[in-house]
């Protein structure tokens, strides 16, 4: 069943930034968001790549990415993105502009439109 027909995805994402006087600060990106296909929710594993691009469109622009193996529950998901040390975001991402989330599932094309990811306060 391809995942290029996903006629839905609801996304929430908010930057969570922790600092400590003794540790360096830390960035991880809490990402959510819901699978459709066709009438129904996904449901069971997929594999979901996510890339951060500089620009809405150009597949250039880009600046970071991540594939994950993740289990869809009646559509819905949650994943933390930057948290692997080995592929963390680059220095001042956050800092520096407009930022593009790019959507794959299952190896299939990057998801149209690339939605900017916003701003939110952090506690």
């Amino acid at each position: 069943m391809r995942r290029s027909t996903i006629v839905s995805l609801l996304l929430a994402a908010a930057v969570l930034v922790c600092a400590s006087p003794v540790m360096a600060v830390s960035q991880a990106l809490n990402f959510s968001g819901r699978l459709e296909q066709g009438a129904g929710a996904v449901s069971g594993p997929v594999t979901l790549t996510v890339s951060i691009y500089t620009d809405p469109t150009d597949f250039g622009a880009l600046v970071w990415s991540e594939t994950l193996d993740i289990i869809v529950d009646g559509g819905l998901f949650h994943v933390l993105l930057g948290a692997d040390k080995n592929n963390s975001f680059p220095a001042g991402l956050f800092a520096s502009g407009a930022l593009y989330l790019g959507l794959q599932v299952d190896g299939d094309d990057e998801l149209s439109p690339r939605p900017e990811i916003a701003n939110v306060p952090s506690a």
